[in-house]
């Protein structure tokens, strides 16, 4: 009895520029076989998709839209993403300028928790501020900057 090969499909939403990219990168490979054309056209999409959470930038030239935030890469508190690029968030933006200046002004972590919470600044999830969410939130916003991910 021959042996039947499994039919496989694979969704991928690509720009078709994106698709052009990869065609032009299997077509010259000289594969012997489906199965290596489509490994080819898998590793040069997950190639691309690596760039592109590096990248953000790149992402949108390649055409791969990333439908969710842990696709495109967390953005700290006070930016959010944008036409596929981080942008300031109108509203939490604020709080963020007034987090680092209290931060760098020396104020403890309560004491900046406090005044935020005094002035109405709303947290990510819209709680009150604490010493803890005061920590991360700066941590975040410093590891993004030295990332290149937002600036300062």
């Amino acid at each position: 009895m021959p042996h039947a090969t499994p039919a496989v499909q694979l969704n991928v939403r690509v720009s078709p520029e994106t698709y052009a990219k990869v065609v032009e990168l299997v077509e010259g490979g000289g594969y012997q076989t489906k199965a290596d054309v489509i490994t080819a056209a898998i590793a040069a999409l997950l190639h691309m998709r690596e760039q592109s959470a590096k990248q953000p930038e790149m992402a949108v030239e390649a055409g791969i839209s990333p439908s969710t935030e842990q696709e495109r890469g967390q953005l700290p508190y006070g930016y959010e993403w944008r036409d596929g690029r981080p942008a300031k968030d109108e509203e939490r933006y604020p709080g963020l300028v007034a987090l680092v200046e209290l931060k760098e002004r020396g104020l403890s972590l309560q004491a900046i928790a406090d005044e935020l919470n005094a002035r109405g600044v709303p947290t990510k999830k819209g709680g009150p501020w604490m010493k803890q969410t005061v920590a991360k939130t700066y941590e975040r916003y410093r590891e993004a900057v030295e990332a290149g991910r937002v600036t300062a």
